[in-house]
């Protein structure tokens, strides 16, 4: 059995939009001080985020939350509550990677992933962006 991971966080950094409008920004996950895929991996965060919400909010037992750039992704069993099994996976065109991989309790992992949802969210208020990115990203956060 795998270990208890103590710590989760999702880390992120400064938004930008690029002249094709897409919205990027660093985001990556933290496991007890561990970065997956790595520390301040650049992405489209807003995306990403969106992506998240709507995955954990899912009855899927298996949700995956996906990075868009690279092969990247957290895998969740919710088969224990009130925990859930994670495994920080980097695919290849051969196989899957475990980097790393625990238990956590999964209201911690959606309090960190609604955190870091509504930071970008108003972030990209404050600058006052908006895109179908956007538009989903607070779509997803209704209610939640």
């Amino acid at each position: 059995m795998d270990a208890a991971l103590s710590s989760v966080q999702v880390g992120l950094g400064p938004l930008r939009r690029s002249r094709g409008g897409s919205l990027r920004g660093p985001i990556w996950f933290e496991f007890d001080g561990v970065a997956f895929p790595e520390a301040r991996w650049d992405d489209s965060s807003v995306a990403i985020l969106g992506g998240w919400v709507s995955a954990l909010r899912s009855n899927d037992r298996y949700p995956h939350l996906r990075f868009k750039g690279g092969a990247f992704e957290l895998q969740i069993d919710r088969g224990s509550s009130p925990g859930v099994m994670v495994a920080a996976v980097e695919r290849t065109k051969r196989t899957e990677i475990v980097r790393i991989a625990g238990s956590v309790k999964f209201d911690v992992l959606r309090r960190e992933i609604l955190r870091a949802a509504r930071t970008v969210l108003r972030d990209c208020g404050k600058q006052k962006w908006t895109s179908k990115d956007v538009d989903q990203l607070a779509k997803s956060l209704e209610g939640a």
